[in-house]
């Protein structure tokens, strides 16, 4: 084992744990110690190749802050930006809004885009507006 790298088991997991100098510690807990090994010598890897992200802050900023972000610094300053602003602010209303960036996933983005689906009708071909 690594002098840098720690295993402990924890209840029914394995926690992994790298300290490298000049790095944050990094620890995740998975279900076997192969797992536990396996992740450990593939983020090692990483480090050492200069290819490792740390993704931690990610999970402290909410999809609401990106939102907010981009009304206020991108969409403010473009040509068609009311309609852009209108699709924001329904999706801060929405509760993916409050979860972390880190933490959604492409099945979060398809359930919303279902029932957004569910509540606003396609327009027709053919029909006119009073």
């Amino acid at each position: 084992m690594n002098p840098g790298r720690y295993s402990q088991k924890r209840g029914d997991a394995w926690r992994a744990l790298i300290r490298r100098k000049g790095h944050p510690a990094i620890s995740q807990t998975v279900d076997t110690k192969a797992e536990d090994e396996a992740w450990a010598r593939k983020t090692e890897s990483e480090i050492d190749r200069g290819q490792h992200t740390d993704h931690r802050p990610a999970l402290s900023v909410t999809l609401s802050d990106c939102l907010t972000r981009y009304d206020h610094e991108v969409s403010v300053d473009k040509k068609s930006k009311r309609p852009e602003l209108s699709r924001i602010r329904i999706l801060l209303d929405h509760p993916l809004a409050k979860r972390a960036i880190g933490s959604l996933r492409p099945d979060h983005f398809a359930r919303y885009r279902d029932a957004r689906l569910k509540e606003v009708a396609p327009r027709q071909p053919g029909l006119s507006w009073p």
